[in-house]
């Protein structure tokens, strides 16, 4: 019996970059295992996600060859063609679409299958691929951190705000607002970090709807109703003004427009003073709570608040990034050891490396937030142009959008879908033509470090053969490149030709070295973000060169000048709660990355608090439909007072269709496709539904 152990990480989307062995026998891959010592050193502990993936490996359901569709769209319906037959078809529609309609007329729905990977990321190489045929309409913004990384370039000039995670020891508190590190990871090393700083005692909160599994950690849990965040930072704004608590010489030096703020929380602008009162009425946190934690935040140095993704998610996105960023500016804490500067989150580690993508002809695109209508309506409804053809390399954007409804029917316009797949998810159901790819276990690659969280890289070692008739993208592209004569501009290295290249790039001296050992740590350590600007006065990346608090450009576009709490619809106010009365969460769960790897997770579960499941009579694992004017989706109840009142949580990444046809579990299915105020993300945690028994 023949032995191997291969060294590879995982690809996903899934917040970590964990190193992982793979023992294989006879080409067969038998476990997985975190790769023990490397791991300590790094301060990683590998997750189910990856630990279980050779049930999605060698899952039945996987796709091992091309299928075209038969029936109507969205049916399911498909019969195998060859290689050679998905090649030509793909090649004739490509190209009659762009011969009648234009290169503006295919839109670019790929997403983050293969996030962090230097070769196989799955948007670069589309890109590459369609622009060298005459471009792309691109799909511009993120479902991830699309309001945060706005709202911190205006603050900031930049979205890498976040510390080494290793910096959280040398806070002395750290605040988890909205952050469940626990299940979202946000970089490998975060929650071995937050462990090793409760040991150390060092004193953590979590301010959250829900009390996640971090809150295991933390000292303290402070639930908040939804989209109420923003309400509770402008009232520990307040207290830290009405009691002379913030840094004064920081904020004179570094900040521009802090007046405008100071303002509008002192009531001078509408009139409504920011009280703990006023917040403590809307968000459900006891005053004297938000006193306490505006005092504490404000007093104790150094301290880092830590947010997550979930709030910016919501109405208030821009507003609650804009927020927290002030609060951190306001006490000094930006550009210090131990420090944090409230901003987007994302890390200065590696990044921005890969495949080149040629400029794009096409000069116009679509939000994340607008893709469907604009599908849909195109030139009609005010889109820049009508979009005939659709292709989608390694994303579920079906299922991952907003009110799956609307975007199903919107799908029903395009002429021809082509999607690269491992199984017939949601969005390759909608497809013409479905191409069965390789997963990371079955090529060759080099990760970097999730959202740059992280100082090294990592060689993702090839660990098995892919199923007779599965392809990487890479060769996929590869081969409708050849053709259109653009096979050699395309790929002119080979897939081992890249990976020297970029290893070059990234410094690494023994490529062979770097191949066998699965690792190459970078040099140079990870500087904190800020601290040039703060111990050297070099400027900040904005226009005024310093942190702009309150910004006069977005005055110009008739948006607020800085962080102010707003009224919303389908918030905590919002009449329309006499008939839906409960504000729906949609968070990640441990188990899958989005969509990925939920075939093991069953059946969905619906968090309710028991003062709800009483007022709406259900019981423990009872079925409920939830619904509102988008649509409806079955779930079973687990009562639990691990949740506000007023608020329920389905778990995101669920999809099934019951024996009498409903949605189960797909919580997009509810959620808004309204846009955060600048447009850059969707609203999902603004959410208004009923619950009923399940008839």
């Amino acid at each position: 019996m023949q032995s191997q152990v291969h060294y590879t990480s995982c690809a996903h989307d899934c917040g970590g970059k964990c190193p992982l062995e793979v023992k294989v026998e006879n080409g067969k891959a038998i476990s997985i295992s975190g790769r023990k010592a490397l791991n300590k050193k790094l301060n990683i502990v590998p997750c189910g996600r990856g630990l279980s993936y050779l049930k999605r490996l060698y899952h039945p359901e996987r796709l091992t060859t091309p299928l075209l569709r038969v029936g109507e769209r969205g049916q399911g319906q498909f019969k195998p063609i060859s290689w050679e037959e998905a090649i030509k078809i793909i090649t004739y529609h490509l190209g009659e679409t762009l011969a009648k309609h234009g290169a503006g007329s295919i839109i670019d729905l790929s997403r983050t299958g293969a996030v962090s990977a230097v070769l196989h990321e799955c948007r670069k190489m589309t890109g590459r691929f369609l622009n060298l045929l005459g471009g792309r309409l691109e799909v511009k913004g993120s479902y991830s951190f699309g309001a945060a990384e706005t709202a911190s370039n205006e603050v900031f000039g930049t979205k890498h705000t976040a510390h080494e995670y290793s910096d959280l020891l040398n806070s002395k508190l750290i605040l988890l607002w909205g952050h469940n590190p626990a299940v979202t990871k946000f970089g490998s090393d975060f929650i071995s970090y937050l462990q090793q700083a409760r040991r150390k005692g060092i004193k953590i909160i979590c301010i959250d709807p829900r009390k996640t599994e971090t809150t295991r950690l933390a000292d303290e849990w402070i639930p908040i109703k939804p989209g109420t965040d923003v309400a509770v930072l402008l009232a520990m704004a307040f207290v830290m003004i009405k009691e002379d608590l913030w840094d004064r010489d920081f904020v004179n030096q570094f900040t521009v427009g802090f007046e405008s703020f100071r303002s509008n929380v002192q009531g001078e602008e509408d009139g409504v003073t920011k009280t703990p009162i006023w917040a403590s009425e809307i968000s459900g946190v006891p005053e004297e709570k938000i006193i306490e934690l505006a005092r504490l935040y404000a007093t104790t140095k150094p301290a880092t608040m830590q947010s997550g993704r979930g709030a910016q998610r919501s109405a208030q996105g821009e507003h609650f990034t804009r927020a927290t960023a002030t609060l951190a500016t306001m006490t000094g804490n930006v550009g210090k050891m131990g420090g944090n500067s409230g901003g987007c989150g994302y890390g200065i580690g590696p990044h921005g490396f890969g495949l080149p993508v040629p400029e794009n002809p096409v000069d116009v695109s679509v939000r994340i937030t607008n893709w469907p209508e604009a599908i849909a309506q195109g030139v009609a409804g005010g889109f820049p142009t009508d979009i005939h053809m659709g292709y989608c390399v390694g994303g579920n954007l079906v299922h991952q959008t907003s009110n799956i409804n609307r975007t199903i029917e919107a799908m029903r316009k395009l002429d021809f879908f082509v999607v690269h797949e491992q199984f017939l998810t949601l969005t390759a159901r909608q497809a013409d033509l479905v191409l069965p790819a390789t997963t990371f276990m079955e090529r060759n690659d080099i990760q970097t470090p999730w959202a740059g969280h992280g100082n090294f890289i990592l060689y993702q070692q090839k660990v098995v053969e892919p199923p007779s008739g599965v392809r990487s993208d890479f060769e996929i592209l590869r081969a409708l490149a050849d053709q259109f004569g653009k096979g050699e501009e395309f790929d002119n290295k080979g897939e081992e030709g890249w990976l020297r290249h970029f290893a070059d790039q990234f410094g690494v001296p023994d490529f062979e070295e770097f191949q066998r050992s699965g690792i190459y740590e970078l040099p140079n350590p990870l500087s904190i973000p800020f601290k040039k600007q703060v111990e050297e006065g070099v400027p900040f990346p904005t226009p005024s060169g310093k942190i702009q608090i309150s910004s006069p450009y977005l005055a110009d576009r008739g948006l607020p000048v800085c962080a102010v709490y707003q009224k919303n619809p389908e918030g905590v106010e919002d009449p329309q709660r006499a008939e839906f009365p409960l504000q729906l969460l949609c968070p990640k769960q441990a188990k899958t990355t989005n969509s990925i790897l939920s075939e093991i997770e069953s059946p969905p579960m619906l968090a309710m608090h028991p003062d709800d499941a009483n007022t709406f009579n259900v019981g423990n694992k009872e079925w409920v439909r939830i619904s509102n004017h988008r649509g409806a989706v079955r779930a079973q109840v687990r009562v639990t007072d691990q949740i506000v009142s007023g608020a329920v949580s389905l778990d995101n990444g669920y999809y099934a269709l019951s024996e009498e046809g409903e949605v189960v579990g797909a919580v997009n299915v509810l959620t808004s496709e309204r846009p955060t105020e600048w447009g850059d993300n969707i609203t999902y945690h603004t959410c208004l539904v009923k619950v009923e028994k399940a008839v």
